[in-house]
Formats: C-alpha cells, structure tokens, sequence
C-alpha cells in the first residue's frame, strides 16, 4: 500500500493522516500540557476533544483520578469485583450490559451483591434506600419475557424496598444501533469497565471466554456516569416484576403506554467525588448508537478520534487485543504506524464471528484483515518484525478458533508503555459504526505497564504468530 493509496483510504474514511493535525487541536494540546499530562495524552485529549459526544465537554478529561493496577481477569474475578462494589453502596448504583442470561454465574453474582447491599444496610440502620439501576440492551430475537425472567430473579431476593430500590430498564435497539456498554458506577465515585457481558461463559466450571475488568475511581466515574444516564433516558423501564408472561405479537414490541412500561425517570442523583490530590489523568469517549444497516464510515466522534489518536501518537509501540478488527480507519492507521517504524503487536482471535462479520457492509473477518495488512507492508523487508499479528492461543501451540469459550473477547489498547485505553469497543464496523460504546483512556506508565504485565504480555507469550509469519 502506497503513499497514493493511503491518502485515498484516508479520503474515503474521513480521518486525518498521520502528523496532520488542526492549529485548533494544537492549541489544545498546549492547554493540556500542565506538567499533570503526558505530551502523548494531550495530544490524544486534543484530538477527542476537538469532536462532541455524549460526555459533557467539562468531564472528557479530568484529572482527579485513581486506578487499581490490578486487572480482574476472567469471569470470577470481573462479577465478583463487580458484587462487591455494589455492596458498599451508600446512594447510587448504575449498571448497563449488552446481555444479562438469567441465572448465569455473573447474573447471579450481581443479585449476590444487591443481597449483600440490604445486609448491610440493614446493619448499619440505614434511613435511605441506595436506588439500584440496570440497563439492559435487548438482544435479537429476545422478547419480553427476559424482563419477567429477571422479575423473578429480583423478587426473590424479597428485598426492602427501604433499603433497596431497584430499577430495571430495557434498551430497544432500532436497527443495528445497540447499546453495547458494560460499566458499573456506584456513587458516582467508582467505576468498573468490563468488556464481559451478563452471560453464561463467564465464571463457574467449563471454559469460559477471556475477558478483563478495570476499576478507576474519581471525576472519571462522573464522567462515566453521565454516559449510562444518556442511554438511561432511551430505554423503557419495566414495572411489572414476575407477573407478565405473554410475549407481545410476533414483531411487536409493547408499547410505551402498556401498564408495565414507563419512562425511565432521569439519573440525577450523581453524588460529586471529593477532589483528589493525586494527578491521574483520564479521558472518556464513547459513541452514539446508529442504527443504519450500512453506515458511513464517519470518524468524527469521540471514540474514532480516540483510537486513531493513539495509533498515530505512537512513537515505539502498539499492543492491540480485540476479538475483532476490521475498520478501515483502524486499519489505516495501523499501516500508517508500522510504515514509520512503530511496532505493533496484534492480537486477534482467529475466526471469531467469522459468519456475522461477514456479513455485506460489516467489515469482512480476522482473517480477510490479516490478509490486506500483511499485503500492505509486504515490501518492506522487516515487515514481520514490525508489524506483528498473532492469534490468541491458550496453549501456545494452537489458535483458538471460533467465537464460543475459551475464545479471547478482551478489548485492550496500550501506547508506548505510557497510555492504556479500555473499555468496551472491538475494533470492528459494528463498535465504530453502531453501537453505544464507552472507553477510558489512563496516563500513567506504571499502571500502563501493570496493565500490560497482567494482562497483554502473558496472553501474547501463549499466542501463535500467524502463518505467513512463520517461515
């Protein structure tokens, strides 16, 4: 791939080339370079911030942070967390997934938590309830009676409404336009960011998919927050517990007037984080669900610019782990970094959803991406070297292939050691084009490279480098 042909696919995906940047974005770079930010973070922070989203452009990047440098790895570990944060609870807890399977091990460790939440309210005599909200998105062909279903679930925890309050929400995607969003903000003070989903899969015996969870604290969670409170207002809340189990017609929905479907009141109970003395800095930048079934390839929103920023900030190397990665911005700016001699680590899992994201208009699979990136620095002579992809593994010999467990659906991106980027988004058409997503992007170099130590390294010291790579 030529100089020409990366300006055309430049054109044709609407995003800036490397090195070229707006003397607007250059100012705010200067802005941000307080001696708290990194010269890598202010120039990403530009870039997002250049843009508008759902996050209110006061709370995209804040600096009045904390991380934990350990990452929960694996079902257990991320719903447990998860549990556990909701339990101590003072006023708030704000929850959205792409899936909730009732009576899943992560399903039930999230009833476990609100439980052990009026426990200890309870003890601690309590005057208010902590309202607890979960948004859920609803997944094709699902129909009402998964809300029935967790109806049930909640109304067999027989919980004091004193103490506990628990609203319920569904998220009606039109088109392909979901809410693919898994984060869990309690008092608008913590957050957990997960790429796992409410599903069996994740926890208890069997295989189980590769996934991780993060937890950030601070003006982070508010900014977070105001990401779930965005999507609260789409969905419709659910009123009527256990008790309705007719599906409506067969391609219909129930409509907003039925008796067990409201409006969702406003999230507005945020309760503001005390200011931290510590300097962690940390953007959010999500994406606004599109329903269209062959969108256009637009970059000029916050999630897009906070990938390609990073991509082109890089200057040493890039660690990539995404089931998925088909976007030709992405992939543009891949070959763009690994033709200026930037490294890149590229871990993918081999055919994972190999049949939807073939689909016309959805990017093509892992392989299909493999192919036109190795072919567009084919001639350099040192192009395995830099550019290396490989496939998830989870016995260093063979690549997982497949999309069920223990396939890899891990979403992690970090930059030169310094910059690390979670959240929700695969590097796919459907996260950059369709769905709601939200992602944090941390500047620290040694919670980066705690990050990578737990979680990159180990899983690219198991992966099987592709095959054009091993000869």
């Amino acid at each position: 791939m030529g100089r020409v042909s990366l300006v055309l696919l430049s054109l044709l995906a609407g995003c800036v080339l490397p090195g070229e940047h707006t003397a607007a974005e250059d100012s705010i770079a200067n802005g941000l370079d307080d001696g708290c930010k990194s010269e890598l973070f202010a120039k990403l922070a530009a870039r997002v911030q250049s843009v508008s989203g759902l996050i209110p452009a006061g709370l995209v990047v804040t600096t009045h942070n904390a991380a934990s440098e350990r990452v929960q790895i694996g079902g257990d570990a991320i719903f447990g967390a998860i549990a556990d944060a909701i339990e101590v609870a003072e006023h708030d807890v704000a929850l959205q997934t792409w899936r909730w399977d009732p009576g899943s091990v992560p399903a039930r460790a999230i009833l476990s938590g609100i439980k052990r939440l009026e426990a200890r309210r309870q003890a601690s005599q309590a005057s208010a309830p902590v309202l607890v909200r979960i948004l859920v998105n609803r997944n094709f062909p699902q129909t009402v009676n998964l809300l029935t279903h967790i109806g049930a679930s909640l109304a067999g925890l027989e919980l004091d409404p004193a103490l506990v309050e628990v609203q319920f929400v569904d998220f009606r995607p039109v088109g392909l336009g979901a809410s693919h969003a898994k984060t869990v903000i309690v008092d608008g003070k913590t957050a957990l960011l997960t790429g796992a989903n409410v599903a069996t899969g994740y926890g208890g015996a069997g295989p189980e998919w590769f996934d991780a969870g993060f937890s950030v604290s601070g003006e982070v969670a508010q900014a977070l927050y105001a990401d779930f409170a965005a999507t609260w207002r789409k969905g419709f809340r659910w009123l009527c517990g256990a008790g309705y189990d007719v599906p409506p017609p067969t391609g219909e929905w129930p409509a907003q007037v039925d008796p067990c479907w409201d409006t969702p009141p406003p999230a507005t109970t945020l309760i503001p984080t005390p200011v931290a003395e510590a300097c962690l800095p940390m953007l959010v930048a999500s994406h606004v669900e599109n329903g269209s079934l062959f969108p256009f390839a637009r970059v000029d929103n916050p999630q897009a610019q906070l990938f390609l920023g990073a991509i082109e900030a890089a200057n040493h190397i890039v660690r990539l782990q995404t089931p998925n990665l088909n976007e030709d911005a992405m992939k543009l700016a891949i070959v763009a970094a690994v033709r200026r001699g930037v490294i890149v680590h590229l871990l993918l899992s081999k055919q994972f959803e190999e049949t939807g994201e073939s689909l016309p208009g959805r990017g093509g699979g892992n392989e299909r991406t493999v192919a036109e990136l190795t072919n567009a620095v084919a001639d350099l002579p040192d192009g395995c070297k830099v550019l290396q992809i490989h496939w998830y593994s989870t016995d260093g010999a063979t690549a997982v292939s497949g999309t069920p467990p223990p396939a890899s659906h891990v979403k992690y991106l970090s930059i030169d050691g310094q910059v690390a980027i979670v959240g929700s988004a695969n590097q796919d058409v459907q996260s950059w084009r369709n769905s709601h997503e939200v992602n944090v992007a941390l500047d620290s170099a040694a919670t980066t490279r705690a990050w990578d130590a737990q979680l990159f390294e180990p899983s690219w010291a198991f992966s099987v480098p592709i095959e054009r790579c091993l000869n």
